[in-house]
Parts: C-alpha cells; sequence; structure tokens
C-alpha cells in the first residue's frame, strides 16, 4: 500500500492511554444518565460498529459518563499501547493538518496541541467553538472557513 502524502486530522485522539478515557466525563454527564443494565442490552455478541445513531451514541454516551471505555472495548491496560500511535510513529507522519475545537467538549484541545508538537510537519487549525463536531453543519461558517484554509493548505505538500 502506498502511504499518504498528507493527513487531515479532525478532532481526534491518536492513543486511548489518555485520562479522558479513564474519567467520567463532566460534559456528558448532563445528558440522561444510561444504566449498565441499558446498554448491556444494546451490546450485541460482534461488536456495534454500524446501526442507527441512537444505538451507537448511547454507547457511546455511557463509555464517557462511567469513563470505562476499555471495558467496552475490551481492551486491558497491558494492550492499551497497542491501540494508537506512540511518539515515534507520530514523528514518521507524513504532512498533518490538524483541526480542532479550542472549547471541544469532547475531545481536550491539549490533544490537538500536543499531536502539533509532536509530528514534525503539522499545521493546526483552531476553531473558535465549543462542539466537538464543528463542522457537522457543512454550510457554517465554521466549516467554510476550515474547509477553506485546507485548500490553501494542500498546494503546500511536496
Amino acid at each position: 500500500m502506498k502511504a499518504p502524502k498528507c493527513i487531515i486530522n479532525f478532532y481526534g485522539y491518536n492513543a486511548l492511554d489518555y485520562n479522558e478515557f479513564q474519567i467520567p466525563s463532566a460534559y456528558y454527564s448532563n445528558y440522561p444518565i444510561l444504566t449498565e443494565k441499558v446498554v448491556k442490552k444494546i451490546i450485541q455478541p460482534v461488536p456495534v460498529s454500524n446501526g442507527s445513531l441512537q444505538t451507537r451514541f448511547a454507547l457511546y454516551l455511557y463509555a464517557r459518563q462511567s469513563g470505562n471505555w476499555m471495558n467496552l472495548l475490551n481492551v486491558s491496560e497491558d494492550d492499551i499501547s497497542q491501540y494508537g500511535l506512540n511518539e515515534g510513529a507520530l514523528n514518521n507522519l507524513p504532512p498533518t493538518f490538524i483541526a480542532h475545537s479550542i472549547y471541544d467538549n469532547d475531545v481536550p484541545f491539549h490533544i490537538a496541541q500536543k499531536l502539533l508538537k509532536q509530528i514534525p510537519n503539522a499545521y493546526l487549525y483552531s476553531v473558535n467553538h465549543n462542539d466537538h463536531v464543528f463542522d457537522k453543519d457543512s454550510q457554517s461558517h465554521f466549516s467554510k472557513n476550515v474547509y477553506s484554509e485546507i485548500f490553501d493548505w494542500l498546494p503546500h505538500i511536496k
């Protein structure tokens, strides 16, 4: 497989070893609290990787409310490092455009700042917004601005 010439990363984690996966989210505690009993009814013998947004969001919401990500993903403490990009891998990434909300209520902005420092040819576009999915409305000025910034950035990729 051919290596990518660049990466465009919107509001993402690079690994599972962040505290945010281990502790309940204050933001998501404002949603109706889901119990383990309800979530067990959703969990299937095979991983839920598609399906209705309600089903997938319920699992996500429970993981964020409980800080119980690793159990839901069936990842042990010993295996966490296998599911992510460590510093060495980040150092070898191609040019990377990172777009992230400064006030992201889901993936903290410090994640984007860390990626900016660790990826050699990275560019961070900071979105002055508090929504995690700042581009959910493709016609909003937030979306249009980030898309425009990407189109300005792409010609500089060698």
